[in-house]
């Protein structure tokens, strides 16, 4: 659940697979928050005060380049300032300088962009700075799309500036401690739609009708890096909320998934403007989804998303609601109040990890589903992240801007805004956010800001909480256990921090609620955690049937070890507060040869358990059981509203020894409607139960998932299975390249990237030791590597890093008790150019 900022496009699952191999790998990659890799970062002194850049830029879409002017309004912040300075990519090509309309004299050197003043320039009074340049080609902050032969319309730009990326395509101030009003007049094709920063001011075919001119202002200052264009043959559609003009582009053709992708961007406007105290700052809201891109970014008032945030229902809840949440609420934290330095991303990513994915969960799907993907996405994806490093989410020690945006900045962020959030409640909190964005409204701030902005509103020393959870790496990491004083009719509940405090992880010092379930009730007592270890004495009438330290998850901790004893299990399955609890006291009870009663009484709790998201996620437990009693069950769940439900019944079903019509029912599942995850679990079922009756299934299932790749390798593998059953071993049509295959695998593995059957691209890919690492461990325990399918790419015009592709090859690699399918990019003369890793 986790937002990244806009990348050219890669497979994410790739990264996935590499970042979660590489935790056990004996060889984990440098930490980038120590050193020798991480340095004390300072923001960049100012010599001026920008105050407005005017950009015209002129493409050529022909050959993929543009010239352009743009100039700089700023006011010197010292006297006799002799040379301006500005950021700019050693790719651009620089023809001329101004400084008030005279030419001007410039050297460059080091992405710098000295402009040599004709005579010293007074404190504060402005001058206009204008440089004339060119781009010979795409850059890291301009990316041109380049058309496919089966896309001849996939053609246009998109920019991205976060973090230090803008000063590829413009010369100006490239960091964000510096605001200014923006404007851009760009010229291209005719048929083009720009979408720039602010209000249109005017869109007009140029004389010849062959190129338009679009005009776009920013009144509002904002940060540099937060200057963006898109453009090309989009799909638009226009609407309004509040006055306030709403924009939704697409590729063209794509217009049709408009509705469903952006269909809720009204509902959020309203929920968060209102939710703050702070209605939608800027002119417009553009939302536009470009080729050649993932994730999101959020530059002020127009968006910027990748083809992976279209909607598509066969994922289940609308799964691009999250995303684009997250990214509306950066136009408040983010670009409203901006990061003062790089090293303080987390008030920007942390407020739309809370704001955005928890808070859109919690209010439009449910405190089941709120419990659930915070434990499950946010909290875990934190916690595997900490296990390799652990930093202070505002620091100036890393190694460079870009590694700033990790789990600490957005989950971790996210779950210390979620405890504060039920530290101060929802109206002090909210109330306090209001004061901090109208304090430091079109400003960089810090997490000091931050604190003093909160601590003048509500009227609570925030100094403590900061402190601790903010200035110092780590979280709580807790160990507790109760007995009963009948005597004194108290709990003595004991409570350990077991945290590793040698790196700065602080003891903590926090309230916390103690949760006593009685009979059918939960009733909550507020305590206190000051210690390494302490023991809590909380007052009862009665002996409770269970205990829960913090029962409603109210802040950030780590629970390793949860000492439920047997007796307290079907109390908490039935009445903990939390969705999570509950289903992990589940989990427990059935366990080993659980009796009937309990197998009966899970049956009942999950029947009622009926809602689209639901208490009890997960039928794992039940499925291992392995009881054909169960079967009848199972299949009721197969309509269960909630997808994940659906899946999972299958997956139960099988276990069980196969039956005509269980295959005939889940052969059924297999079609174009039915959401990914059940047709992947049917075909796994299939393929498990009878490879070579369910041929017909399988080869259906290659054209019903096209967007799901995994649901294809599994449907290949099944063939392949299939084949081997009946004795039908395919040969493989050039053993060379699989052994090919291998070698590199091999390569890689062995940090040798020299292989001349590698690309530059491909190369640069195994020079990552997180890679290495990886593979080397796939290696260790491999037990097979076959092909599944060899394809000619050529006529699509695929390109993967820099090179033309014109073969995909499909292995299935086993490792261990794993599956690993990997896809490699081949081009014309045989060379290896990326590697895609997707696991089953």
């Amino acid at each position: 659940m986790k937002m990244k900022k806009f990348l050219p496009a890669v497979p994410p699952v790739l990264f996935l697979a590499l970042f979660s191999f590489s935790q056990t790998a004996q060889a984990p990659p440098p930490n980038p928050f120590a050193p020798p890799l991480a340095k004390i970062q300072y923001a960049p002194d100012r010599d001026y005060d920008l105050l407005h850049i005017a950009l015209t830029l002129k493409t050529d879409a022909a050959k993929r380049s543009f010239s352009a002017e743009v100039v700089n309004r700023l006011a010197p912040l010292r006297d006799s300032l002799s040379v301006i300075v500005f950021d700019c990519g050693d790719n651009l090509e620089v023809e001329s300088c101004f400084i008030d309309g005279v030419a001007a004299k410039f050297t460059r050197g080091g992405g710098k962009l000295a402009i040599a003043a004709p005579e010293p320039l007074p404190r504060g009074a402005a001058v206009s700075a204008a440089v004339r340049y060119t781009c010979p080609d795409g850059a890291a902050g301009f990316h041109w799309i380049k058309p496919l032969p089966a896309e001849p319309r996939r053609t246009g730009f998109w920019t991205i500036g976060q973090p230090e990326r803008n000063r590829t395509w413009v010369p100006t101030w490239d960091y964000p401690n510096d605001f200014a009003t923006t404007e851009t007049t760009v010229s291209v094709p005719a048929d083009w739609t720009v979408i720039g920063n602010g209000a249109q001011i005017s869109d007009a075919l140029d004389p010849g009708g062959k190129t338009r001119t679009v005009h776009w202002k920013m009144d509002q200052p904002c940060a540099t890096y937060l200057l963006s264009l898109t453009a090309g043959p989009l799909d638009v559609v226009r609407s309004d909320w509040r006055g306030v003009p709403l924009i939704y582009s697409v590729p063209k053709g794509k217009g049709n998934r408009i509705a469903e992708t952006f269909g809720e961007t009204p509902a959020f406007l309203s929920f968060y403007s209102d939710l703050l105290g702070v209605p939608y700052p800027w002119p417009k809201y553009a939302q536009s989804i470009m080729a050649d891109g993932s994730g999101g970014m959020e530059n002020v008032s127009a968006t910027l998303f990748g083809e992976d945030v279209l909607a598509d229902p066969r994922r289940g809840i609308p799964t691009s609601a999250g995303t684009i949440a997250h990214e509306m609420v950066h136009q408040w934290f983010g670009d409203l109040v901006t990061y003062r330095s790089w090293g303080e991303v987390w008030i920007g990513e942390g407020f739309a990890i809370l704001l955005g994915q928890m808070l859109y969960t919690e209010h439009w799907l449910g405190a089941n589903e709120f419990d659930h993907e915070c434990e499950d996405h946010i909290v875990q994806g934190y916690l595997a992240e900490s296990r390799r490093y652990k930093h202070p989410l505002a620091t100036r020690l890393y190694s460079g801007p870009d590694d700033m945006y990790d789990n600490h900045s957005y989950l971790k962020g996210g779950l210390v805004l979620h405890t504060l959030r039920r530290f101060l409640g929802d109206e002090a909190f909210f109330r306090g956010l209001r004061h901090y964005l109208t304090k430091f409204r079109n400003s960089p701030a810090d997490s000091h800001d931050l604190c003093s902005a909160l601590t003048e509103e509500i009227g609570i020393n925030l100094e403590p909480f900061f402190d601790q959870w903010v200035f110092k790496p780590g979280h709580p990491v807790l160990d507790y256990s109760w007995t009963w004083d009948g005597s004194k009719k108290e709990v003595a509940l004991t409570v350990k921090q077991t945290q590793d405090t040698t790196d700065g992880t602080p003891i903590y010092d926090w309230p916390v609620t103690v949760g006593l379930i009685s009979g059918e009730r939960l009733a909550r007592q507020k305590s206190r955690i000051d210690k390494a270890e302490q023991v809590l004495r909380i007052g009862a009438a009665v002996r409770p049937d269970a205990v829960l330290l913090d029962p409603d998850h109210d802040f950030l901790r780590e629970i390793p070890a949860l000492h439920w004893a047997a007796n307290e299990l079907p109390h908490i399955m039935n009445h903990a507060a939390n969705a999570v609890d509950r289903q992990e006291a589940m989990a427990r009870r059935l366990e080993g040869s659980p009796s009937d009663e309990i197998v009966n009484g899970a049956i009942a709790a999950l029947r009622a358990d009926d809602s689209a998201f639901p208490i009890f996620r997960s039928l794992e437990k039940l499925a291992a059981l392995k009881r054909p009693d169960l079967r009848p069950f199972f299949r009721e769940q197969l309509s269960h509203p909630c997808i994940a439900r659906r899946s999972q019944a299958v997956l139960a079903l099988a276990i069980l020894p196969k039956t005509a019509a269980d295959m005939e029912t889940l052969g059924r599942l297999i079609d174009e409607k039915q959401p990914y995850e059940v047709v992947e679990a049917a075909l796994r079922a299939l393929r498990d139960w009878d490879a070579p009756v369910n041929r017909a299934a399988f080869k259906k299932a290659l054209g019903v998932a096209p967007a799901r790749p995994i649901i294809r390798f599994v449907a290949l593998q099944a063939l392949a299975r299939a084949d081997a059953q009946e004795g039908q071993a395919r040969p493989d049509s050039d053993p060379r390249a699989t052994r090919l295959a291998s070698d590199i695998l091999t390569a890689i593995a062995g940090s040798a990237k020299d292989s001349p059957f590698m690309t530059a691209g491909m190369r640069e890919l195994a020079a990552r030791p997180s890679v290495a690492a990886s593979v080397a461990l796939w290696l260790k325990e491999k037990s097979s590597f076959t092909l599944l399918a060899r394809e000619n790419a050529s006529a699509a015009g695929m390109e993967r890093r820099g090179s033309p592709i014109r073969r995909l090859d499909t292995y299935e690699m086993v490792t261990g008790k794993r599956t690993i399918f990997l896809v490699f990019y081949l081009t014309a003369d045989g060379k290896f150019a990326d590697l895609d890793v997707y696991r089953e």
